[in-house]
């Protein structure tokens, strides 16, 4: 029987309210238990229960992305009845009945521990799967760009999946864990990865089932926060330590070190330059707290 809890983090996105609300709408039919994270101000909790009236409100005490999910997946986990999760973004549109379709190709073959649908922007494809680089950890998005009605495959079978949206069977949290809280936000996707297929675990997406990212933007805030440019420099180090070789971690390290370089040398023509130069020194300082295994500034 299926009975699917979802999730979404939300911080500080007022501006995101009616429009998430409608595209909630669209699937919320085929939820069971629906679980909000409240990750920024706690003034919004009260928001959301309005907003949400029927939802689970949690308030997250930190700001660690990783640690608000685990508190959804604690709360779901205590229904035993519960028997696949969505994690969802609260600007992501899964196409009407797409849910429920999604939960069959989850159950359709024994090895599927998580699926997703195609992610487009109109009919460009933004993610259909995602491959990883096994020396760089490097998270490449399959057929991004492209139309989606130039892709054949109606199914693949990948070694990621975007971090927008995608549905996992119960039993994947249960036997491997939850989120690591050492890598608070970005390329938790590759860490997922990494440690599922390590159980023998599948992942799959299908361009059958549809779903939009829709990029709402708060019109006062247009660039990424300099926290998330720190964990982008840090991340993949991170999980090299953790879960690879030392080739891989040496690698790894390069990787990020180019991409710094880059960086820097794109700042100088840029004009923007200073704020990107800004954003690159935080880069490099998650790149020199991986390598030194200091505890994260944020």
């Amino acid at each position: 029987i299926m009975k699917i809890a979802t999730i979404t983090i939300f911080c500080n996105e007022e501006f995101r309210l009616n429009n998430w609300k409608e595209l909630y709408n669209e699937y919320k039919d085929d939820v069971a238990l629906h679980v909000i994270v409240n990750n920024g101000c706690s003034d919004d909790t009260k928001i959301l229960q309005d907003n949400f009236p029927n939802s689970l409100v949690i308030e997250s005490k930190t700001n660690n992305m990783m640690a608000s999910y685990n508190l959804a997946l604690t709360e779901i986990l205590r229904d035993p009845e519960i028997n696949a999760i969505m994690q969802i973004c609260n600007d992501i549109r899964l196409e009407k009945g797409g849910l429920r379709k999604l939960y069959d190709f989850l159950y359709s073959k024994e090895n599927y521990a998580m699926v997703s649908p195609v992610l487009l922007n109109s009919e460009i494809i933004d993610s259909y799967g995602a491959d990883i680089n096994k020396w760089t950890l490097a998270y490449t998005h399959k057929y991004s760009g492209m139309k989606l009605s130039s892709v054949d495959e109606d199914v693949i079978v990948c070694k990621g999946l975007p971090a927008g949206v995608f549905l996992a069977k119960r039993n994947c949290y249960v036997k491997y864990g939850f989120q690591d809280e050492g890598i608070c936000m970005y390329a938790d996707e590759v860490d997922m990865s990494i440690n599922a297929h390590k159980f023998g675990y599948t992942f799959a997406t299908t361009k059958t089932i549809k779903s939009w990212h829709q990029h709402i933007y708060s019109p006062n805030k247009v660039t990424r926060s300099v926290s998330a440019y720190y964990f982008m420099g840090r991340n993949h180090i991170y999980i090299a330590q953790k879960r690879c070789n030392i080739l891989v971690y040496c690698f790894t390290t390069l990787d990020r070190l180019r991409h710094y370089c880059i960086s820097m040398m794109v700042s100088l023509f840029h004009k923007d330059g200073r704020i990107r130069r800004e954003n690159a020194s935080y880069f490099l300082q998650g790149i020199s707290d991986a390598v030194m295994n200091r505890e994260p500034k944020f």
